[in-house]
């Protein structure tokens, strides 16, 4: 991203953040700080079933700026500043200068919030379509107690999820079968593997042990693999 672009999205950023982690209507449905709670519903849905942990597949390159544009369109002043600052064309390699047709790419500072925003209407948008209630904030509240929504990482009640899907492929979004999961006893979110309730997460080594002291990245690695 230009830097005038990510100094711009940064400002919406630290307005936009706050509000959605607090508004009723999101609050604790919609996490940006802190990614301990989809790691409990990993543990806890891989023992009790209940939750079905979502991943998806080029999350925010399947972002359209049309969907995002009219997602927004009842805020019209804040629709107005996030596309302001949103980079519109891309440079390739080659040299060649296309058209941006998703809202951002993972370079923008907006990239993250607005694909959350996105994804969490639509799993609500599935939950209506399920249950035929009329929509009205009073559903919602129902609803979200079982939608979570850490960027693409996504929890949902598990006979949701053909719903979801469905719903997800209308907008050109794609579940990724191979890292989502909804029967068995294992759950994936937020780095947090889990199976039947225990933490099944993997240690990587990621280097070879140092093999003299001047090997500081070695020796650092170690040290980090020996406290995990």
């Amino acid at each position: 991203e230009p830097t005038c672009n990510q100094y711009t999205q940064q400002a919406v950023l630290t307005r936009l953040v706050p509000y959605l982690e607090s508004y009723n209507l999101t609050r604790g449905s919609v996490n940006f700080t802190s990614q301990d709670v989809n790691r409990r519903l990993a543990l806890d849905s891989s023992k009790d079933g209940k939750l079905a942990s979502l991943d998806l597949s080029d999350a925010s390159d399947r972002v359209h700026s049309l969907l995002v544009h009219d997602m927004l369109a009842s805020c019209p002043y804040f629709r107005g500043m996030v596309f302001a600052c949103r980079s519109r064309k891309g440079l390739l390699p080659t040299g060649l200068t296309i058209q941006l047709q998703k809202f951002a790419s993972m370079g923008s500072a907006l990239c993250f919030p607005i694909e959350a925003m996105v994804f969490y209407t639509l799993c609500l948008l599935a939950a209506f379509k399920e249950s035929n209630r009329p929509i009205n904030a009073k559903n919602i509240l129902l609803f979200k107690k079982n939608i979570f929504v850490y960027g693409d990482d996504i929890f949902v009640p598990v006979g949701l999820v053909p719903v979801v899907q469905s719903i997800f492929k209308d907008f050109c979004l794609k579940v990724n079968a191979q890292k989502s999961f909804w029967t068995g006893k294992f759950r994936e979110s937020c780095g947090q593997d889990a199976y039947d309730g225990v933490d099944v997460t993997s240690i990587y080594v990621r280097r070879m042990l140092p093999l003299h002291r001047r090997d500081v990245s070695s020796a650092i690695s170690s040290v980090s693999l020996s406290n995990q």
